[in-house]
């Protein structure tokens, strides 16, 4: 699932859980800070990397 594409944003996390933006937010950012994945970039241009 995410591991195997490394890089993703938020609407194809939301799409591939079959969740809502604002929860796919909300998981973005319990996993940034347990560190799991990485934000690049800011506000449309941004996506997420696995670490």
């Amino acid at each position: 699932m995410v591991n195997e594409n490394k890089k993703f944003t938020i609407k194809e996390y939301a799409t591939m859980f079959s969740v809502a933006d604002k929860t796919a937010k909300r998981d973005m950012k319990k996993l940034i800070e347990q560190e799991f994945i990485i934000k690049r970039g800011v506000k449309k241009g941004a996506f997420f990397e696995v670490r």
